[in-house]
């Protein structure tokens, strides 16, 4: 069975300079288990980022892109003893 990942980002568009987060769950809790911020580039899918989940199962990440342009990002839960990985799915952040 695959963990439940919610995300949300704080805005689909922002301006250059701009920090915006990812915020989210997994289901059931999994309270102090790594996810990682992975983002789509080069036709693949990189790490960026990771923090552990909070007592209640959440995780906030905040990105920073350098450049404008659209970026992909998605979060991961790697496998754990009962449940398989799984991912988010893909955000779409424009940065102008």
């Amino acid at each position: 069975m695959a963990p439940v990942i919610s995300e949300a980002e704080s805005r689909t568009t922002a301006p250059l300079g701009t920090g915006v987060a990812v915020t989210g769950k997994v289901t059931p809790l999994h309270r102090g288990q790594l996810v990682y911020l992975q983002r789509y580039y080069n036709n693949a899918w990189h790490l960026i980022a990771k923090t552990a989940l909070s007592s209640t199962s959440q995780y906030r990440f905040v990105v920073h892109p350098r450049w404008r342009g659209t970026y992909r990002y998605r979060v991961y839960k790697p496998a754990d003893v009962d449940h398989v990985s799984n991912q988010g799915r893909t955000l779409n952040l424009k940065v102008t």
